[in-house]
Parts: structure tokens; sequence; C-alpha cells
């Protein structure tokens, strides 16, 4: 499976990429999270030598050539996903620290992505360039949620699934879940010939049939669900995320993405006040997403607050950010909001674009004449210390770091610069107080939440 971006947000053990050169297996990287609230972690790379290679390794880079020579690189992820030697050659590359290592059981086991990266001896008449291909390989083990991929072939996505009545039982490809993402109707149909329910069906983490359809856009599906089997509507998964959110977060990324949102807000009643257990709302989602027209659709609903802030004292802004959406923070600059405000880890919009390394976003927030110059944010460092240069190369953000360098230098109290100059959206629609006040020297240490990015 490809990696994306989404990634980071979703609990998984780590990864695994391997590396083909003309049709060979050349050498296998993995990588884990080493701390999951940092969302730090760490890679190591074993590169096969044919002659000498541990056995481990032998078996399953032969099987993996075999699939990718004769049905190519979607074919070898799938392979590779449920081969029996997956977990054991990713704890080998890593060594004997891994996290997880010890684990068989696929449900007390974390995901581990799979990777497939094809490379051509190839090159242009007169050049040496090597043709780099990432093949475009969808989910087929599933983590919390879906990894971002835009569209679900029912070929290769394969859900795991049990009854939420039987919490203790195996996860199974049932279908079920897998048919509801890929928009099969008629094969949900004759599911609940068999005594299948969608109301009952649920992943390891709990999301429903309809939580799956809506990251999809599967809209069709919805209608059917909700209109036909009465499907709860709000039902919530084990992190307390809704169908409504999930549509939220992923309503541009298909045909029917913005249709299913309105159709659970305006045809299915969803209730969009609900919050997940970090109080994230569905509002924060369409930010994340990035999708005007849905933003506008939830920004006017009457219900829906757009000041909000969840337990780590993450606002709109902060979400918009760390997608590096510069349209969505020009909508929310717009719509009157405070772009400087800061959450309970001294985390403000800067931080959140720096860590992902968004440059685009990060010069809008920073120099843009249109911008908030929020330059002053620069100064400020998290409870461990760090400046938001740090941060940014602690997530291996190298480019953005150094730019952002000379800026912290020059607006660093703990340097003895003069101070730095508050933003002009000051004060704030947010109510005063230290969630939204400058904090250089890290005050807010104590009785913070969790830091790292906003647990999306």
């Amino acid at each position: 499976m490809a990696v994306f971006d989404s990634l980071l947000h979703d609990h998984v053990d780590g990864g695994l990429t391997a590396h083909f050169v003309d049709g060979s297996l050349t050498s296998i990287a993995a990588w884990q999270w080493v701390d999951d609230a940092k969302h730090e972690r760490r890679t190591r790379s074993s590169r096969l030598c044919q002659a000498g290679s541990p056995s481990i390794l032998e078996v399953f880079a032969t099987s993996l050539e075999s699939e990718r020579l004769q049905r190519g690189c979607n074919a070898c992820a799938l392979a590779a996903s449920a081969h029996p030697l997956l977990r054991p050659v990713w704890c080998h590359v890593l060594g004997a620290t891994a996290h997880g290592a010890t684990g068989s059981d696929p449900e007390l086991s974390g995901t581990l992505i799979v990777e497939i990266v094809a490379q051509a001896e190839e090159a242009p008449t007169g050049s040496s360039c090597v043709d780099l291909v990432l093949a475009p390989v969808v989910p087929v083990r599933v983590g919390r949620y879906h990894y971002g991929a835009n569209c679900a072939p029912s070929s290769t996505l394969r859900i795991l699934e049990r009854d939420a009545r039987t919490p203790t039982a195996h996860l199974s490809a049932i279908g079920g879940l897998s048919a509801a993402a890929a928009g099969h109707v008629g094969q949900l149909r004759a599911l609940y010939t068999t005594g299948w329910s969608a109301t009952h069906a649920v992943d390891k983490f709990g999301s429903t049939a309809l939580m799956w359809a809506a990251s999809y856009g599967s809209l069709d599906v919805a209608r059917y669900l909700i209109n036909e089997r009465c499907v709860p509507v709000n039902a919530r998964n084990k992190a307390g995320r809704t169908a409504l959110m999930f549509a939220c977060k992923y309503a541009g990324h298909s045909a029917d993405g913005h249709g299913f949102v309105h159709f659970l807000l305006h045809e299915a009643s969803a209730d969009v006040t609900i919050r997940m257990r970090d109080d994230s709302t569905a509002f924060d989602w369409a930010v994340f997403g990035g999708h005007r027209p849905t933003m506008e659709l939830l920004g006017a609903h009457p219900k829906v607050d757009l000041e909000a802030i969840n337990k780590f004292g993450c606002a709109a802004v902060q979400w918009a950010a760390a997608s590096g959406n510069v349209d969505t923070l020009r909508w929310l600059q717009a719509k009157g909001l405070s772009l400087g405000h800061v959450n309970a880890a001294n985390h403000g919009a800067v931080v959140k674009a720096a860590w992902k390394g968004h440059m685009d976003a990060l010069h809008w927030l920073l120099i843009d004449p249109e911008g908030p110059r929020l330059v002053w944010q620069c100064g400020l460092r998290d409870p461990e210390g760090r400046s938001v240069a740090d941060q940014a190369a602690m997530n291996g953000m190298q480019a953005a770091a150094e730019w952002l360098a000379p800026l912290v230098d020059a607006h660093d109290p703990l340097l003895q610069v003069p101070a730095f100059s508050l933003p002009s959206d000051r004060p704030s629609k947010f109510k005063a107080g230290a969630m939204d006040a400058p904090d250089p020297l890290g005050r807010l240490s104590e009785g913070c939440a969790p830091r790292g990015a906003p647990r999306m």
C-alpha cells in the first residue's frame, strides 16, 4: 500500500517498502512508530544479497518477485500484505527491538503498510536518469481508517470485520464493509439474506459500513443502508467518530462526496453537534479535508460552532495548517476566525504547517502581505523547549527547518531579541486566556494535553 499523508493520524505499527529493479527485489526498508504521541518513527533498510541473505528474506523476496512478474505491483502488494512472513521480515529488518515484534495475531498486532517501488533501468537517450515509479496500490489491510485512497476497487480492498454484539470474535473478511466502501449495493442485499447486518458489522476500530461508504462517497450505499435498512446514522466508532465526520474529511475525494455530506445533514438528519472522544467535530474534519463547498455547508449550519476547540486546544486553524491548504486558511480568515490561536502544547498554525513541511502554507502564514503575518509564532517553544524549526527537523522536514531558522533566531525571546509583535487579528474571537496567548517560555506544559500533530 502506498503511504499517504493521512497515515500520520492513524495508529499502525509501521510499514515495509519493497524496492524492485528490473523485476528483482533488491532491498527492503522497514519503518515503525517510536512515539505515537509525537509521531516519531525510525527506518532501517536491509539490502538483499542474493548470496548469503538470511533465508527469511530470500523466501519473502522470491514470493514477491514471482507475484509481481506474473500479476503486477498491485497483486504483489496484496500478496505481501497477506504473506505469513510479512511481520517476521519487518521485525528482522528493524531488529530485535521492534515494537510489537512478538505479536502474531493480526488483532493484537497493529497494521503494517506495504509499499511497492518499481524501478526500471530504461532511460531516455542521452540521459542517465532512472525512472522511478510508485505503484498506485490501494489499501488491502486497514488500520484505523483507510489511508486516503480515492477509490475502493473491490478486487483489492479487503476490510476485516466482526459482529459488534460479539466483540471478542475474530475478525474475518466477510465482505460487507468492503462492499459498502466499493459502492456495491447488490452485494449488500445478498449479504442481508445470509443474516449479515450493517447495523452490527464493524471493523477492528468499530467503524461501520456507513462510515466506510462515507469515506469513499458511496451515496447509493448510504441511501440503501439508511432508507431501507434503518442503520443508525449517528453511530460512533471507538474514537467517537461518525459517518458525517468521515464524509466531511473525504468530501472532495469523489464525485458524490459532497452530496454524501448533504444527504446525511438534510435527509438523514445526522447530528452535526456530536464530538469525538477528543472533542473534535465534523466541522474540524471538513476544514482538514479542505473541500470548500463542504466547509461552506457545515459553516452555514446553525448548530455548528466555528470557534470550537478540542481537548488538545486545537481550533479550526490548527486543522487547516496541518493539512497545508492555503485556500482553507484564507477561507477561515475571511470568516473572521483567529489564525493566531495557540493550543495547549504551545502549537500554533506555524508549528502545524512546519511539522508536515507545508512550505506554501508557511509562506502565507508568515510573510505573505495578505496573510496574518504570524512571525511572532517563530518565538514560541513547546513544553520541551523546542522551537518551530526544531520540531520541523524532528519530523524530517529539513527544508522547512532551514527556512524557519533565521525567523526563529529573530523572534526567540530566549536569544534576548526585542519582543515579538502581536498578530494583527488580535483580539481573537476566542475567549481570552492561556490557550490563545503567546507563551514563549512554554509555561503551558503543566497539565497540557498530549503533544504532537492534531490526532486526526
